[in-house]
């Protein structure tokens, strides 16, 4: 055997180990979450109507101000009434823009078989957004790099039921920001399959994002596929800015999703009012998404409904807040009735550490997204103290907290009854059925990061926590990893775009 031959062989065993490991700790990719369960309508249909009137009246006679110059033009075409920055716009106007909105949408991955599908009964999963401190391995907390971007891009990218990768899952600060987005979009292309977020710090670097995307599926694919989400937000009260607006108009107009999130807190940027807060957020939410369709028509489009809620001893965000699960409900509801894709978070906690709390809050937040029937769910892995820090041990073990979410919800067993029951015959009253045929080929869902063993063996085992779990879990991952497929001439492409746009923008 020659050098070469052998030295391929010793490739090919590890490349088999690494796969052998990765199989055994992670499940198979979950698809698009159909929710079998029924969508929870917490509120009467009349306060879905009585908070549509809210936000006709905010749109048509308070007004939102538009802060671009292009985007006022367009409004005043368009025939809403526009007083310096101020957009009145008539509520028969709105409806009317607004009935171009798909209420599904494809969302493209460059492996098709990760591709999804945002709207109607179907629930997406993405990762945390915007954080700019981690807490590593290690447990120290520090700023975030490019490299921890990196592992969140292969730990998501490894979490089954999570279907959306990418964009600002942390901000690599160690890079500058003229250049920070080609190399979050090129590592985001690199590093996953799944479907990508993208940057929204200004039109420019929106174009390189969409410039990036036609080298990855090719220019005609993306003129007529979404292939991004870029996520907006306005500045409440009533405020859509420069920066924002230029992002958005840049993906409507090249047919991108677009998420219209308000940045609402509760007795900050909101009245301290569940009902009042979606109201002022669907306002919002919604002229942008009718801006976009005065730009394209049937660009698709994602509702940012609820709110957030803040604390009054802090004036920082609070996870968790019944007041904010309120308007979840509600916003989810609104969404439906303007058949619109929404948009809500989970995950969240404003614990500084993996503690019990963080448990509390990150788990009451996904079954609420989900019972309120949320379209797309991000945060959904690792945040903490309020979405400014990302951590590697919480995201490990919320990503499979939205694994036991997903099954829930899109799954159960009712149709096995009968012969589950037929088993009665096979065990003597006061026996048991660990050993029997259902049994064994239907026990019931198992997750890896509780220890089911006795106080003894987990105290002999060294009194391991969930937290410290969480952090081995996260490092077997990234141990794990094995980039997915990507074309080497696409490779060269992103490489060739980034150093060349690098070299530009420096000048």
């Amino acid at each position: 055997m020659n050098e070469a031959s052998s030295t391929a062989r010793q490739r090919a065993r590890s490349r088999a180990r690494q796969r052998a490991r990765r199989n055994a700790i992670v499940g198979p990719p979950r698809p698009t979450l159909h929710r079998r369960l029924a969508d929870y309508d917490a509120f009467p249909a009349a306060l879905v109507a009585e908070t549509h009137e809210r936000v006709l009246a905010i749109v048509e006679d308070i007004g939102i101000e538009f802060r671009d110059a292009e985007s006022l033009a367009l409004w005043r075409q368009t025939g809403a009434t526009v007083d310096g920055a101020l957009v009145r716009v008539p509520g028969e106007l709105l409806m009317g823009l607004l009935e171009t909105v798909p209420a599904e949408f494809t969302l493209a991955a460059r492996n098709p078989a990760r591709s999804a599908v945002i709207g109607g009964r179907n629930t997406v999963f993405g990762p945390g957004y915007g954080a700019p401190i981690v807490v590593d391995l290690d447990w120290q907390r520090r700023p975030a790099t490019l490299a921890d971007l990196e592992n969140f891009y292969r730990l998501t990218h490894m979490a089954p039921a999570i279907q959306v990768n990418g964009g600002v899952i942390v901000e690599p600060t160690d890079i500058a920001i003229p250049h920070r987005h080609l190399h979050m979009v090129a590592q985001g292309f690199r590093l996953t399959d799944k479907p990508v977020l993208g940057p929204v710090t200004s039109a420019a670097r929106a174009e390189d994002a969409i410039a990036m995307a036609r080298l990855v599926f090719g220019e005609d694919f993306v003129d007529n596929h979404p292939v991004y989400i870029a996520l907006v937000n306005s500045n409440s009260p009533r405020v859509w800015d420069e920066t924002m607006l230029a992002a958005l108009m840049t993906y409507a107009g090249a047919g991108q999703a677009v998420l219209c999130q308000p940045f609402s807190m509760m007795g900050v940027s909101m009245p301290a009012n569940s009902a009042a807060a979606v109201a002022q957020a669907c306002a919002e939410a919604l002229v942008a998404i009718a801006l976009m369709q005065i730009i394209r028509p049937g660009a698709p489009a994602i509702m940012g409904s609820g709110s957030g809620t803040a604390s009054m001893k802090t004036g920082g965000p609070m996870a968790a807040s019944p007041s904010s699960f309120w308007a979840m409900f509600l916003g989810a509801q609104m969404a439906r009735w303007y058949r619109i894709p929404s948009r809500m978070i989970a995950g969240a906690s404003c614990s500084k550490h993996p503690d019990m709390y963080a448990g509390y809050e990150a788990g009451l937040g996904a079954l609420a997204t989900v019972l309120a029937g949320a379209n797309f769910v991000n945060h959904t892995g690792g945040m903490l103290e309020g979405l400014l820090t990302m951590g590697y041990a919480k995201c490990a073990v919320d990503y499979e907290l939205m694994d036991i979410v997903h099954v829930t919800a899109g799954n159960d067993d009712r149709e096995g009854a009968d012969e589950a029951l037929a088993t009665l015959t096979e065990v003597e009253p006061g026996g048991h059925f660990l050993g029997t045929r259902h049994t064994l080929a239907h026990y019931p869902y198992q997750p890896q990061l509780q220890d089911y063993n006795t106080y003894e063996q987990w105290d002999e085992e060294g009194r391991v926590t969930t937290d410290e779990r969480g952090r081995q879990h996260a490092k077997a991952l990234l141990e794990a990893y094995e980039a997915p497929a990507l074309d080497p001439a696409i490779d060269d492409a992103l490489g060739a775009f980034v150093a060349r746009r690098s070299g530009e923008l420096e000048g």
